[in-house]
């Protein structure tokens, strides 16, 4: 089992619905536990389809509400061993991944923003030049306060950048 940290909107902004439940919300306080910093206990999650399943799960309305035992792992520049804890899941999405070369993975989401290690760009056009404003995302994240490295690649209509 895989887990990620997402933001707020982050499933809906990849066009996903939820397949039972609720997606995570701000109204919801267990759902942004982590955002405030470490905290005890774990947050609400969202599961894919495919961590439904593996958790013996025969439907996506069935999981949700369940109280499952997991180890969060938050990012660190010393690795620990994470925290053992119970979640509820509020939801299940329908299995996607951000790296199309590789299978699925059954998934465990949750609202972490210490965490965060993707950044998503949508265009709406290649007259916007998504091509040529890697680069600026990519100035952007080395001048911030965090010197996060950005490595980034687009595809829009058969053009392809990348920046490291």
């Amino acid at each position: 089992m895989v887990s990620g940290a997402v933001d707020y909107n982050a499933l809906e902004f990849y066009g996903l619905q939820p397949m039972a439940g609720r997606f995570f919300d701000r109204d919801h306080g267990d759902d942004g536990r982590l955002v405030e910093g470490e905290t005890t206990g774990n947050p609400s999650i969202v599961i894919n389809e495919t961590a439904m399943r593996k958790l013996g799960f025969s439907s996506p309305t069935q999981a949700v509400g369940q109280i499952v035992t997991w180890n969060r792992r938050r990012w660190s520049a010393k690795p620990n061993p994470g925290t053992l804890g119970s979640s509820e899941i509020i939801g299940v999405s329908p299995d996607f991944g951000l790296d199309t070369r590789r299978d699925v993975y059954p998934q465990i989401l949750d609202v972490d923003p210490i965490s965060f290690s993707v950044l998503s760009v949508r265009w709406r056009s290649a007259s916007e030049r998504p091509w040529a404003q890697v680069g600026s995302i990519s100035s952007a994240s080395l001048s911030g306060s965090s010197r996060v490295p950005f490595y980034g690649q687009t595809s829009l209509r058969g053009h392809v950048c990348t920046s490291s």
